[in-house]
């Protein structure tokens, strides 16, 4: 969508990742554009393509991306630091991985994928897939002296209860501001 948005609008779209997702991107735009539109691909879309540590810029925002060592993929996470000093730190979607605690420490907002709440771990079986629990999250965020907590990437299942159920169980470490989004929700960071 965004590939054909660029063509018709004639505005380059920029797309930073790492190597093998850079070059399956290319490849399905490649595959699903009518074939007409597919030279002018390389003119419209610009690949920048991460290494752990790099730095870039998006407007006036500074993103720093980091490998987090994932057990699965190779994967990044990033700190955004917001001209206003502001810094709000992504952690990926894997648990946290403390060769990544420079990139964190301290981070005004710390994003963190919490699959299942800590009581529900025999049910979603959160470890087994690589993820972590809300208690794992308010743990971390308190060990890393976060000052806000957004928990994401989240099972659907308990979404009438879930946002109360997961800030009140990383609550048990985590002092500081903690959000459990829906889908789409806006977050103020301030």
């Amino acid at each position: 969508m965004a590939c054909r948005m660029a063509l018709q609008f004639k505005y380059n779209l920029n797309v930073w990742s790492h190597a093998k997702v850079l070059t399956l991107l290319d490849g399905i735009c490649r595959q699903i554009l009518p074939q007409n539109e597919v030279p002018r691909l390389d003119d419209l879309v610009v690949f920048h393509q991460l290494e752990g540590g790099g730095i870039f810029h998006v407007g006036d925002m500074r993103l720093q991306c980091f490998d987090i060592h994932s057990s699965k993929e190779s994967q990044f996470g990033f700190t955004a630091t917001f001209t206003n000093g502001l810094r709000l730190c992504c952690l990926g979607d894997e648990p946290f991985n403390l060769l990544c605690r420079g990139y964190a420490q301290g981070a005004d907002w710390l994003m963190h994928e919490a699959f299942c709440a800590y009581a529900d771990r025999e049910r979603f079986q959160p470890y087994e897939k690589s993820h972590s629990t809300a208690r794992d999250a308010g743990l971390n965020a308190y060990e890393l002296r976060a000052g806000n907590l957004i928990l994401y990437h989240t099972e659907d299942r308990t979404l009438e209860t879930r946002s109360e159920r997961y800030a009140h169980e990383a609550r048990e470490a985590f002092t500081g501001n903690i959000i459990v989004p829906d889908d789409l929700q806006t977050i103020l960071l301030d």
